[in-house]
Parts: C-alpha cells; sequence; structure tokens
C-alpha cells in the first residue's frame, strides 16, 4: 500500500472529515417575525425550527415548531432532507401545546406525515438551496457557523 494513501486515511481519520451540509444554518428569506433554521448533525440527523412571533389581543407570543430530520448524500453537493413530525412540537411561549403528526398538522392547518426535500450547497458551501417535495417554493438558506 502506497505511504500517500496510508497518511491521507489516517490524516481523515484523526481530523474527522465532515460532509459540507454539517453544521447551522438560517432561512435567508425570513420576515422580522420569522424564522427558519436548521441544525445538521454529522450523523445523518438534525432538526428543523420555524419560529414565528406576533401579536395576538394585545399580547406578544412566541410559536415554534421542531421537526427532527434525517439527510443524506445523494451526490456531489445534492442532499436528500426528510423531516418527520413523528417528533415535532409546536410551543407557545415555551410551553409545549401540541406534538406528534396529527397534533402539529391540526394546529397548523396542513396536512402531513413527513416533508422531503432535495436541496444542493453552493461550491463555497455557504448556501443551501431546497426544493420541498409537492411545493412551488424553493428555501434558501445561509450558513450560520
Amino acid at each position: 500500500m502506497n505511504k500517500h494513501y496510508l497518511f491521507i486515511a489516517a490524516f481523515t481519520a484523526l481530523t474527522g472529515c465532515t460532509d459540507a451540509i454539517v453544521g447551522e444554518w438560517e432561512n435567508d428569506d425570513n420576515t422580522s417575525s420569522s424564522e427558519d433554521n436548521l441544525s445538521i448533525d454529522s450523523d445523518g440527523t438534525g432538526v428543523r425550527t420555524s419560529t414565528t412571533n406576533g401579536t395576538v389581543d394585545g399580547k406578544n407570543y412566541s410559536a415554534m415548531v421542531e421537526y427532527a430530520m434525517k439527510w443524506e448524500l445523494v451526490n456531489d453537493n445534492a442532499y436528500e432532507l426528510v423531516l418527520n413530525c413523528d417528533d415535532a412540537e409546536v410551543k407557545l411561549d415555551g410551553q409545549k401545546v401540541a406534538s406528534g403528526c396529527t397534533d402539529v398538522a391540526a394546529f397548523a392547518k396542513i396536512t402531513f406525515s413527513k416533508l422531503e426535500a432535495d436541496c444542493s450547497i453552493n461550491d463555497d458551501g455557504d448556501e443551501l438551496k431546497c426544493d420541498p417535495e409537492g411545493s412551488d417554493d424553493k428555501i434558501k438558506y445561509i450558513r450560520k457557523d
């Protein structure tokens, strides 16, 4: 075996080569009243957190929905993300008011069991564009870290 390959393998093992998608991302198209963040881990999992702030009857509120997520590399800079609502939670001002697919869907007035998106990272690794299945909207995230 070539000494150079052995060195590269040892260096990779020591430094822990991570995938380009791993890290903290925030939606680039946010309004001042909402946030959409991804926290993506190297083990193929992550969390999507969507937060909306507003006022109802003169009282401020913060509604947050968290989704467990799995991701996989499809090819080069292309990924598939799957959000699972089984572990989703809705929190109003920090208090859990709904959890699981049925409750979260009823709260948000939507129907879903899982959400899938095809995503790609630009060559600089600082922009992630996602195309959710069944939607005409594309979501653009920028790296936070």
